[in-house]
């Protein structure tokens, strides 16, 4: 019959480990998680107003939401607001026209104007939806000898959701694309 015994245990031998060591390693993997933090949430600081015309400035961005969504307001479909808003951004394409004058850079703006209506199904139902005096505003931005030129699409559409100034809801959209149009043709 065999016996049980107990097993002998010993205790780790500590080795030559220096207790710097161990300091070394925690300083070690906290410079290392301090710095990848560093690099993947660091962002840069906003660039004021005064900043070059060919940089994009968050301040200047932010003048446009406070015009379409403070200024302007309620920007729904058939209602003043999306005019003033139209407007509003018409007179910006103009702008772009006029400071790309004579710089080699062609700046075409165009304005479109829709009323109509389509139908479509959902779950079985027939839904119409009409729309009266819907406008858009083409700008092509390029150099005359770029006609064959790939080429860039920037769209954003500035109405806002009913009840709502649409800050977020397209007029930050809105101001992005118009301070990149500008970017563009100060950059080209």
């Amino acid at each position: 019959m065999a016996t049980y015994s107990k097993p002998t245990t010993r205790a780790p031998e500590g080795g030559n480990l220096k207790p710097g060591a161990l300091l070394l390693y925690l300083a070690l993997n906290v410079f290392i998680i301090g710095y990848s933090f560093h690099v993947f949430y660091w962002t840069p600081p906003p660039r004021p107003a005064t900043a070059p015309a060919a940089t994009f400035s968050e301040q200047r961005a932010r003048g446009h939401v406070h015009a379409l969504a403070e200024d302007i307001g309620l920007r729904s479909v058939s209602t003043p607001g999306l005019q003033a808003a139209h407007h509003y951004i018409w007179e910006f394409t103009q702008q772009l026209q006029q400071q790309a004058a004579g710089s080699g850079i062609h700046v075409q703006a165009q304005f479109e104007n829709y009323t109509g209506s389509f139908d479509f199904d959902f779950v079985g139902e027939r839904f119409v939806n009409a729309y009266h005096n819907i406008s858009n505003i083409i700008l092509h931005i390029s150099r005359p000898s770029s006609a064959q030129q790939p080429a860039v699409l920037l769209v954003a559409h500035h109405d806002s959701p009913v009840g709502s100034p649409g800050a977020f809801a397209a007029a930050a959209a809105a101001a992005a694309v118009a301070l990149l149009q500008r970017t563009i043709t100060s950059a080209t």
